[in-house]
């Protein structure tokens, strides 16, 4: 005769398959199989039913007491029918309930999906992108349903603590064939709808600042933000030359390409259980300060050609402090041959910004002249000359060179500026004479 046998769901385990070395059968005795003697490779030919029907054998309850312990033992299962007439043979019919522990987490990561790699803290998600994670598991599941954790999300300047958001697995979403990941895609649509890609007021300064050398001339840029803007400032991650990130990270990141792309970068961080992770999402500032290397031949700035950004979003101002990459016209004939007529300045003028200030050939060096603050000061003196003075961004940035220049050789003579006013667009220099140097503009 045919008995049913039972899984007793004991807490913090989950069925996973029958196993035996018996037949096994439907409610009505109808022959299904035999069990399999080991759990098959093949989630498919799992036998996942809470209960099953075998062929029991006539034997004294004291047998069958003991093989029922045995059974409630191994696998937490009880036995349906009289107990005389009912026994398992626990050496030639038992059946064995395997179960699993709790399907749990063992690290998040944001993802390259199209490489299939996890991205580092200091790569940035663009933020017309969708967002991907992997979340690997300690044990492979079948269903996406079995994934018991919220997830959850956030985006944040520097020094925010905002509230977390959660986000529900869906279509969209991928269980790993050996069922030991979940690939999730949150769409920009949903990003946008959840406040991910966060939107600042206009009245606030959106303030980012990057550095490819020391970082004194950046750090001092935030800091004279924060002293004649300090209600209306919200600082971007900043990213320097060793940055690291951390843990939900209040430290700069480590400045790359896509960040000078980006032109500003919030962090987003996802935890889910007890794993987290934190990467970048663009969200391009309206002041941005960069302190990189200058190429006049290519117009690359930090390895990133005018092509490559596109800044028209928020940028209202940027600062170089790079060699040569915003001259137009070689006006002071520093080049020569092909280089004459580079004109780099040219390629950065459309990327957006109303205001670009920098250098048309050498830039003072962080330490010119042995001072260590040298290009820290020029950002200062800006500033006082700006919102003390009243002075135009252009203006100040041109006499604050001056004001700290040596000599009329020495190189903050290189100082330059691109105002942008609708179609209208002005360069301003040092037309540089033998007595003396003249800031004067030029339309292009």
């Amino acid at each position: 005769m045919a008995r049913s046998v039972s899984l007793n769901r004991n807490d913090g385990f989950v069925l996973k398959s029958w196993t035996g070395n018996c037949a096994y059968f439907d409610a009505n005795g109808n022959y299904l199989g035999m069990l399999p003697a080991t759990l098959p490779e093949d989630p498919d030919d799992w036998i996942t039913g809470d209960t099953i029907y075998v062929k029991c054998l006539k034997a004294q309850p004291t047998q069958m007491a003991s093989a029922m312990t045995d059974m409630a033992v191994l696998a937490g299962a009880s036995v349906e029918g009289a107990i005389p007439e009912v026994v398992f043979m626990v050496t030639a019919a038992k059946v064995v309930a395997m179960t699993a522990p709790p399907v749990k987490p063992t690290y998040v990561s944001f993802y390259d999906a199209e490489n299939e790699k996890t991205l580092p803290t200091d790569a940035v998600i663009f933020d017309e992108d969708d967002v991907y994670l992997i979340i690997s598991l300690n044990r492979a599941i079948i269903y996406l349903s079995e994934y018991p954790y919220e997830i959850q999300l956030r985006s944040y300047p520097l020094g925010g603590d905002p509230d977390w958001v959660s986000v529900e697995l869906n279509e969209d979403d991928i269980l790993a064939p050996d069922g030991k990941s979940i690939i999730v895609k949150i769409t920009n649509d949903e990003l946008v709808s959840i406040g991910l890609v966060r939107v600042v007021p206009g009245t606030v300064a959106e303030t980012a600042s990057c550095d490819v050398t020391e970082p004194t001339d950046s750090d001092q840029f935030d800091q004279k933000v924060e002293d004649f803007n300090p209600s209306l400032t919200e600082f971007k991650v900043p990213a320097r030359k060793f940055g690291s990130g951390g843990s939900y990270a209040r430290e700069p990141v480590k400045t790359t390409e896509d960040y000078i792309i980006a032109g500003g970068a919030d962090f987003i961080a996802v935890q889910t259980d007890e794993v987290w992770d934190i990467g970048l999402l663009q969200n391009q500032s309206d002041w941005l300060y960069i302190s990189a290397h200058g190429s006049h031949s290519t117009g690359s700035l930090g390895g990133v050609l005018p092509s490559q950004v596109d800044w028209k979003r928020d940028l209202y101002l940027v600062i170089v402090a790079g060699c040569s990459v915003l001259d137009v016209d070689d006006m002071n004939n520093n080049y020569s041959g092909a280089a004459h007529t580079a004109s780099p300045g040219r390629k950065w003028a459309p990327t957006g910004p109303k205001i670009l200030l920098g250098y048309n050939y050498y830039a003072p060096a962080d330490d010119h002249a042995g001072d260590p603050q040298f290009t820290a000061k020029i950002v200062e003196t800006t500033f006082e000359r700006r919102f003390q003075n009243g002075e135009t961004w252009e203006h100040a940035w041109g006499y604050a060179n001056k004001d700290l220049a040596g000599g009329l050789r020495d190189s903050p003579y290189n100082a330059c500026a691109i105002v942008i006013d609708g179609e209208q667009r002005t360069y301003w220099y040092w037309e540089k004479g033998l007595f003396g140097h003249t800031w004067k503009s030029l339309s292009f």
